[in-house]
């Protein structure tokens, strides 16, 4: 998928690498649900500045196959997710969670049937008096592997397995599938080739799995 990416002129779409899995046969796919999020403290004046938490109507705002997908600011000291929050947006059809950030009930998230989560760390800190929901539905830059951000538009696609995240456009989504599909048609006759015997460069030189991107460029 991110080859076909790279292909189409979007070389740095997939998320930091140390955003994994809680396991690695995890695998997530659907519409980014964007959420936002930030550290807080000093008085409670001070945090009133920082406006209402928005948690509620957030989980009103989930629908059925989106991916929750929160951007925290880079915070690191507490969980932003723990299992009653799971629940409550698998509840309202949410099929997981992308954080840029922890998480806790570690084992509770194993056990939730078809709810994967991807996150950088796992502490039993929750975010009481430590961070807030600040907005979602609105864009994120999530931190990236090959530069800095990655953009996460509402509705851009999220795909995520054992080798990372990749973050799809919503605009060329529907090519990218379809183009994936395709690429993995010729791999696995590549696969087929080369597990044979037959000479790498013969096999290379035979298929070219971008072939269908070029035609559609012509």
């Amino acid at each position: 998928m991110v080859d076909v990416l790279y292909e189409l002129g979007y070389p740095d779409q997939a998320l930091a690498s140390d955003i994994r899995g809680l396991n690695r046969n995890m695998k997530l796919a659907g519409p980014a649900f964007c959420i936002k999020g930030c550290g807080i403290s000093g008085s409670k004046a001070q945090l009133e500045q920082i406006g209402p938490d928005c948690m509620t109507e957030m989980f009103r705002s989930m629908y059925q196959g989106c991916v929750a997908v929160v951007e925290t600011g880079g915070y690191a000291q507490c969980a932003i997710i723990g299992e009653n929050v799971g629940i409550s947006a698998k509840v309202r059809g949410c099929v997981g969670y992308v954080i840029d950030g922890g998480i806790r009930d570690t084992e509770g998230f194993l056990a939730m049937k078809g709810f994967p989560v991807f996150a950088r760390f796992a502490t039993p800190h929750g975010i009481r008096g430590r961070w807030m929901y600040t907005g979602f539905e609105e864009p994120l830059s999530m931190p990236g592997q090959t530069k800095r951000n990655v953009s996460v538009e509402p509705d851009d696609f999220i795909l995520s397995d054992a080798d990372g995240i990749a973050v799809i456009p919503q605009s060329i989504a529907e090519t990218v599938i379809g183009a994936a599909e395709e690429v993995m048609r010729v791999e696995e006759k590549m696969f087929e080739e080369l597990s044979s015997g037959v000479d790498r460069e013969a096999v290379y030189r035979k298929y070219d799995r971008f072939a269908y991107l070029k035609q559609g460029k012509k």
